[in-house]
């Protein structure tokens, strides 16, 4: 999870990282 969520702060996707893995 905290990867993920560290992949979409630094590709500017913080509304959901985990479904938005891009």
């Amino acid at each position: 999870m905290m990867v993920e969520v560290n992949d979409a702060a630094a590709s500017g996707t913080g509304d959901a990282p985990e479904t938005s893995s891009n």
